[in-house]
């Protein structure tokens, strides 16, 4: 029968092994005093800042419920492993969160990376292709995209990563200044705070330089959404949009009345936003240098919408938009662009209506699983799941008016998902330790 240690076993455990002063603590156990190595485990680690290896028949058996409490799992023999970490104790890895540190670091730098690119291309390099020529002498970012529209997507998911987790490490800063006892896994602090910072900023610039108004509207929701759910209190994140809406639509009135060029060129670029979702039949629609691009594009949605009628329930397949495209097209654009810069329209007219819906689907699911991380987390990482969500927004708005799922966007979004799983981990949640006891939680099952 199972009966958990006293607070004087314990104490006397405690003592003995600060007498020794270890450097790593291992466990070799069978399978039936796992729970008793949980809780063991989980007190030491209150008191011992050292990685703490378990092994043995039982974590050799179930290496994916151990690694949930022990930082190092041995499966198998481990006599030339014991050396090792003997002779290194911080060669192991210590678990979820150094998991979750690698990921967010790699995907911060490829993102500054693209954002570095872009930035250098707008204004910089001094020459580029003639067509994204804008406010005269600069040439919109694109980055190795070759594309600004994907670019401007990309650094989307980039940027508002970034947001969120500035966010939450502000907010886990503030909270440890009135006492808050929080999860502190992304340290060092400063380094983190303005490796984020630093990201927040080039981001958002290249994302204006992408000069790509789908972008924008991304980041405009997904602006909203950060705003909305990096605090419980809905009047205040509410208040924080409407005093962020006031702001931007301040600066650009005082910029028009200035003749500010930059200010004039924004304004003009969203004015005519209005007429890309005038989804209708464009034949016959006089076509000139101003109207050709949307136009084209809403002659692709017309094409979209001419396949779904035909094949609602089974779509042309997967993939084959342009293949079909020939069936469908307008007299004056005779080439598909490969897709039917709706998404939602491409995936329709390729799947049909049950393809939709599965991706529709897909897509709340993830959603709800981010929100519920949300509400879960500790900070920062709870500001790192409100980024992730803040990017899905901003994605399934892009894909109102394109397509982002190319130049391996969507491996970038993979490896976020990976970070969402990482989440599932209740060592990120708040009781964290308390929580690995009451509800063993497998990440890998969310």
């Amino acid at each position: 029968c199972y009966r958990p240690f006293s607070d004087g076993e314990y104490e006397l455990l405690i003592r003995t092994l600060r007498d020794f002063d270890p450097q790593l603590i291992g466990f070799s156990l069978t399978s039936l005093p796992l729970k008793a190595a949980d809780e063991v485990t989980l007190e030491l680690k209150r008191h011992f800042d050292v990685p703490i290896i378990w092994g043995g028949p039982g974590p050799t058996l179930e290496p994916e419920r151990c690694v949930r409490v022990a930082d190092l799992v041995c499966v198998n023999e481990g006599e030339r492993l014991i050396v090792d970490l003997a002779s290194d104790p911080d060669r192991g890895s210590p678990g979820f969160p150094a998991v979750m540190r690698t990921i967010l670091a790699l995907l911060f730098i490829a993102g500054s990376v693209q954002a570095l690119i872009g930035i250098w291309q707008f204004g910089l390099r001094g020459h580029g292709p003639e067509h994204f020529l804008v406010l005269g002498r600069f040439y919109r970012a694109y980055g190795t995209f070759e594309q600004p529209n994907p670019f401007g997507g990309y650094m989307n998911l980039f940027a508002l990563l970034a947001i969120g987790t500035a966010l939450g490490l502000g907010i886990d800063w503030i909270r440890r200044r009135r006492g808050a006892v929080q999860s502190g896994h992304l340290t060092p602090f400063r380094l983190w705070f303005s490796f984020a910072l630093f990201c927040v900023v080039v981001g958002s610039l290249a994302l204006i330089l992408s000069w790509s108004r789908g972008a924008w509207l991304g980041f405009l929701a997904g602006a909203i959404v950060c705003a909305l759910f990096v605090t419980r209190r809905f009047w205040l994140g509410a208040l924080f949009v409407s005093t962020a809406v006031v702001l931007v639509m301040g600066g650009l009135a005082i910029g028009l009345n200035v003749r500010f060029a930059p200010a004039e060129a924004v304004v003009g670029r969203l004015g005519g936003f209005r007429e890309d979702f005038a989804l209708g039949d464009v034949r016959g629609v006089d076509i000139n240098d101003e109207n050709y691009a949307v136009i084209e594009r809403l002659a692709h949605w017309q094409a979209a919408v001419g396949m779904t009628r035909d094949n609602l329930w089974t779509g042309v397949g997967f993939g084959n938009y342009a293949t079909a495209y020939p069936g469908y097209d307008l007299l004056n654009f005779p080439d598909a662009l490969g897709h039917a810069h709706n998404y939602y329209l491409n995936l329709l007219a390729e799947t049909g209506l049950p393809g939709l819906v599965a991706y529709l689907i897909f897509w709340l699911a993830i959603a709800t699983q981010t929100i519920r991380m949300i509400r879960l987390l500790a900070w920062p990482e709870r500001g790192v799941a409100v980024g992730l969500l803040a990017a899905w927004v901003a994605l399934a708005t892009h894909h109102l008016v394109d397509k982002l799922y190319v130049n391996n966007i969507y491996v970038h979004v993979g490896v976020m998902f990976g970070l969402l799983q990482l989440f599932g981990w209740p060592g990120f949640w708040t009781g964290g330790e308390q929580r690995l006891l009451q509800n063993h939680v497998d990440p890998v099952k969310f």
